[in-house]
């Protein structure tokens, strides 16, 4: 495993770490400029990424009320953290072959857009947000490829032969 990181760019809007429209806001600040800020296993992650998993653990708002700016370097350090683990589990399940069918990424964006009180309405989170359906539906897939991964790696570790489980 190979990571390896550059400095760290300010926040932007984007999709959530949990792949749900993070914005909700009336107005949009100028997004940064898009920048490399590790890589892993040769595959660039960009500050968009981590800016979306810092949204998830700070929301946007709450950035300019009261939270200091040392606090919000170790939350976009520990939002560092968590793409870099989410892109090592992400290219494990490539490795493996882990398949997530059309339906499953229809079902859980069916979910999402359930959130929401109209179709229109979702779209315009996404908007806001910066994203499109397409890259909305890829985060989608790859989170349930994580899943996936996860689940395999709990599931081999949770086998309980017969004779353990009599005893």
């Amino acid at each position: 495993m190979r990571v390896s990181m550059s400095a760290m760019g300010s926040c932007s809007t984007s999709l959530s770490a949990n792949c749900a429209p993070a914005c909700r806001r009336t107005t949009r600040p100028a997004a940064p400029p898009v920048r490399e800020v590790a890589k892993v296993n040769g595959v660039s992650v960009s500050s968009v990424r981590v800016d979306a998993a810092l949204n998830a653990l700070l929301p946007f708002e709450s950035m300019h009320r009261g939270v200091s700016q040392q606090k919000v370097d170790e939350l976009r350090q520990k939002a560092l953290e968590r793409v870099i683990d989410e892109e090592l589990q992400y290219q494990e399940g490539v490795r493996v072959g882990v398949q997530v069918s059309e339906q499953a990424v229809d079902k859980e964006m069916a979910v999402a857009r359930a959130r929401y009180p109209s179709q229109a309405s979702f779209d315009a989170a996404l908007r806001e947000s910066g994203s499109s359906v397409a890259d909305f539906k890829r985060e989608l897939r790859r989170t349930l490829v994580i899943a996936e991964v996860a689940k395999r790696e709990v599931d081999a570790k949770c086998q309980v032969a017969r004779p353990e489980a009599k005893s």
